[in-house]
């Protein structure tokens, strides 16, 4: 049985990082399958496999920046109360994600499609199909941020329930995984797409949709939620 409290606006964000991280985490292996690159050699063999569907996850990344925020700060409103200096970290946290990762999005979908036409060699600096690219950093430090983020805010999830436990852990395992891939990248950069860089990548993925499915529906308002929550 869910906790009584409630918030839709907390519900929504949290389905809508579920949906644009289904759309852009695996959204780009399928695209990689159809339409992508092969394991990377050069700026040369990139051109000659280039096409436009490879942005398309990082569009959809941009909806994946803006709902983080939106969950962000709504934790943050619903915590602010009795967790006031976590609000803040929180929000300084979240605008430095937004920052990093807006600016790698910018480089894939603005700058590479250029880089290509321009048959222009400085691509290998800017692809993420280059796993030592320096864009890769502001990827795993930007996520190391927002995880940052979802880990201090755990609090805000309220309640004594099972459910609402298990979310307070997964938002934390959230901040420690992120903090750690940050960290191994900072040892090695071309780990990010090894054997184990790929199981972290796709095990990331399923801890942050599973934790964002559990709070959209612990924080919907159900039919008699309302009344229940009247009466206590």
């Amino acid at each position: 049985m869910r906790d009584s409290t409630t918030d839709y606006p907390l519900s929504i964000a949290a389905w809508l990082v579920t949906i644009a991280a289904l759309l852009s985490g695996p959204l780009g292996f399928v695209t990689s399958l159809h339409e992508g690159q092969p394991a990377w050699r050069d700026a040369r063999s990139y051109f000659e496999h280039a096409h436009r569907l490879q942005q398309l996850p990082f569009w959809f990344g941009f909806l994946l920046i803006v709902s983080c925020v939106f969950l962000v700060a709504r934790l943050a409103s619903l915590g602010f109360e009795h967790h006031r200096t976590r609000a803040f970290i929180a929000i300084v946290a979240i605008a430095v994600y937004a920052a990093l990762i807006s600016i790698n999005y910018a480089l894939q979908v603005a700058y590479i499609p250029a880089l290509v036409a321009a048959r222009d060699d400085v691509l290998a600096y800017v692809t993420m199909t280059n796993p030592t690219a320096p864009t890769w950093v502001l990827e795993m430090f930007g996520y190391a941020v927002l995880g940052l983020a979802t880990a201090i805010l755990a609090p805000a999830i309220t309640g004594h329930g099972a459910r609402r436990r298990l979310i307070r852990g997964l938002l934390r395992a959230n901040g420690a995984i992120s903090v750690v891939g940050a960290l191994i990248t900072a040892i090695d950069l071309g780990w990010v797409q090894t054997p184990v860089g790929l199981a972290s990548f796709v095990g990331w993925n399923v801890l942050m949709i599973v934790a964002m499915a559990m709070i959209g529906f612990e924080y919907i308002p159900l039919p008699g939620d309302s009344a229940r929550e009247a009466t206590q």
